[in-house]
């Protein structure tokens, strides 16, 4: 039976940590659009000034608590991508979600104009499923890989002076002869 060796317990670590920040993120989605609902549901039944303004504020805290939690993997990744001259897809969805972020921030502050952090926790909570999903393929294709290869001989016969000599695998050339056994 094949043991459980070192990477596949720092596997199922980087699994739980994904698992726990699109956990998180769910949470932090599902409350942003119950409270983002609450908001457009009081433009039509004259909610107060006072009851907006507050529902604005938990919105932008829950949004900024996804971005700066779940949402921090994104922003670390487009950090290293610009300190190792390396782009990749975590700077322009860091980008967007630092800009959406921002455009809430001063619209909170303002009172007026909308507030788009529903949006951007439901973007953070996909985006990591997404990545949970690539995650989880990855590692199925290297498990794959591992046991094609664990499955692969050492060893071989080959024909030296008409009689079977056992060599490893790696010291066979392109014009030597082999014997191949059941």
């Amino acid at each position: 039976p094949i043991r459980q060796s070192e990477i596949e317990v720092r596997r199922q670590l980087e699994n739980r940590r994904h698992l726990i920040r699109i956990g998180i993120a769910a949470a932090a989605a599902g409350n942003n659009m119950l409270i983002t609902a609450s908001l457009y549901f009081g433009m039509f039944s004259y909610m107060s000034v006072g009851m907006g303004q507050m529902l604005r504020v938990a919105s932008c805290i829950v949004g900024l608590a996804s971005l700066f939690w779940p949402g921090r993997i994104f922003l670390q990744g487009a950090v290293n991508a610009i300190r190792t001259r390396t782009p990749h897809m975590d700077l322009p969805i860091a980008l967007g979600l630092t800009v959406g972020s921002i455009a809430g921030v001063v619209n909170t502050i303002r009172g007026t104009g909308e507030i788009y952090f529903d949006s951007l926790s439901v973007l953070i909570f996909l985006l990591l499923v997404g990545r949970w999903i690539q995650f989880r393929q990855q590692n199925r294709a290297a498990d794959a890989v591992e046991m094609l290869y664990r499955l692969t001989p050492k060893t071989t016969h080959k024909i030296v002076d008409g009689r079977p000599v056992m060599t490893f695998v790696d010291l066979v050339e392109a014009a030597d002869v082999l014997e191949i056994r059941a």
